[in-house]
């Protein structure tokens, strides 16, 4: 299908928009290059909703599943997206940049894991690695923070009135 091949670039090209300009913006909010960052977010998750809908019948169920996980993943995603925003322009305490940067590291995440979901399943591979690959993301998700933020987040991650000279 044409309109997939299109949706699944556009979506491609988006998420790269997003990912380059969320590592721009990760350390704190640039004019501009907030709004670039969460605009191509956003369109990277309507492409793939649209691409996932027109695609959907040819899915198979392990896919559809790990669809609907990521369906849910985005969305969350987009909400945290749009929290950073927030947490940028109104900058309710001394501790928004913690929260801002948490938010954005969050849909960086979710990039990663949605370029790995997506080509798994758009490669037809088989139902046990689509579920592999999704249950290996959330995991490693999970597990990153606990590895300590001056090893997972480090030094972009980190303010730098709290880096170590």
């Amino acid at each position: 299908m044409l309109l997939d091949v299109v949706l699944v670039v556009l979506e491609a090209v988006a998420g790269v928009v997003a990912f380059v300009a969320g590592i721009a913006v990760v350390e704190g909010p640039r004019r501009g290059l907030f709004a670039l960052y969460f605009g191509a977010f956003t369109a990277a998750a309507l492409f793939w909703l649209l691409d996932t809908v027109i695609t959907w019948h040819l899915l198979s169920n392990v896919a559809r599943q790990t669809s609907l996980a990521l369906g849910i993943l985005v969305g969350y995603a987009l909400f945290r997206a749009g929290h950073a925003g927030t947490e940028a322009s109104e900058r309710f305490d001394e501790e928004w940049r913690d929260r801002y940067q948490r938010d954005v590291a969050f849909t960086l995440y979710t990039l990663v894991v949605g370029v790995y979901c997506v080509a798994a399943i758009n490669l037809n591979a088989p139902g046990w690695v689509v579920a592999v690959i999704a249950v290996a993301a959330a995991w490693i998700g999970a597990m990153a923070p606990a590895v300590g933020r001056e090893v997972v987040y480090a030094p972009v991650f980190v303010p730098r009135e709290r880096r170590r000279r």
